[in-house]
């Protein structure tokens, strides 16, 4: 699970006219993220057409589904997203830096990180609320959700999955009550795990902040290639898996890191930043 990875309903194809209206959003939400976008997409349309369906337009139509319900949730989420992002562009630098700037440096990761942990806390702190106090409604938003005649079923866990197919597949409408009422029993199983998972995250935000920071520092020092932009704790999983990656789906999930010469040109004169 993660509290920052689109939901499987973000990752559908693009509706005529959605991509300029998610750039707009990026624009005035995340300006200097939505003003490299908008370069990106003039300077290498055919490049930035196949990036941004991959791995930015999910993350964009979450920021807005997240404020569409909730503008102070959709605030932490966007302040998210730009510490994640500054995480990346100072982790190039650290790359390049010679050594007596990398403590500098790391101690600008730090700063990050800490208030990423931050926001994470007090997110997860919300959802587990929400589910806590509204279950039986984030259960029938969920039902909503997975029985649309256009919901794409393949990134759920199995038994969610075969429900679905066993209500779609129903032969009366005795067989499809059944069906629904089986469905609705594992979804709210899954709120239920949910719950519990969001519980120990929180927890365990609050009582090692420290010991997630060094832990992200390590991390980040350690990585090859571009980090995920998703930007989770580390052992996120997907949401709603019980895995580290939706079941039926390619191990590269389409927020995770790409190869490093899809980046986008970098912001003017960042690559001669100390």
């Amino acid at each position: 699970m993660s509290l920052f990875r689109p939901l499987p309903t973000d990752l559908r194809p693009a509706a005529p006219g959605e991509v300029d209206d998610l750039l707009n959003l990026a624009v005035q939400k995340v300006p200097r993220f939505g003003l490299r976008l908008r370069e990106f997409q003039r300077k290498r349309p055919m490049l930035f057409q196949r990036r941004f369906e991959r791995e930015f337009m999910p993350l964009l139509r979450q920021l807005r589904r997240i404020y569409d319900q909730d503008q102070t949730l959709g605030d932490l989420y966007r302040d998210h997203w730009q510490h994640n992002y500054d995480l990346r562009q100072l982790r190039e630098r650290m790359r390049e830096a010679p050594d007596d700037q990398r403590e500098r440096l790391e101690g600008e990761a730090r700063k990050l990180f800490a208030a990423m942990i931050k926001i994470e806390t007090n997110v997860a702190g919300r959802e587990l609320e929400k589910r806590e106090t509204s279950a039986d409604a984030v259960a029938d938003g969920l039902m909503t959700d997975v029985l649309s005649p256009d919901y794409d079923a393949l990134a759920e866990p199995p038994p969610i999955r075969e429900a679905i197919r066993a209500v779609r597949e129903a032969k009366s409408d005795a067989d499809r009550d059944a069906a629904r009422r089986e469905l609705r029993t594992r979804v709210r199983r899954a709120v239920q795990m949910e719950i519990g998972w969001l519980r120990n995250l929180r927890d365990r935000l609050k009582d090692r902040g420290p010991a997630e920071v060094d832990m992200r520092i390590e991390r980040l020092k350690n990585e090859r290639g571009r980090p995920p932009f998703w930007g989770g704790p580390p052992g996120s999983r997907p949401f709603r898996d019980g895995g580290d990656r939706p079941p039926g789906r390619p191990r590269r999930h389409p927020t995770d890191s790409a190869p490093a010469e899809d980046e986008f040109p970098p912001d003017d004169g960042e690559a001669a930043k100390p």
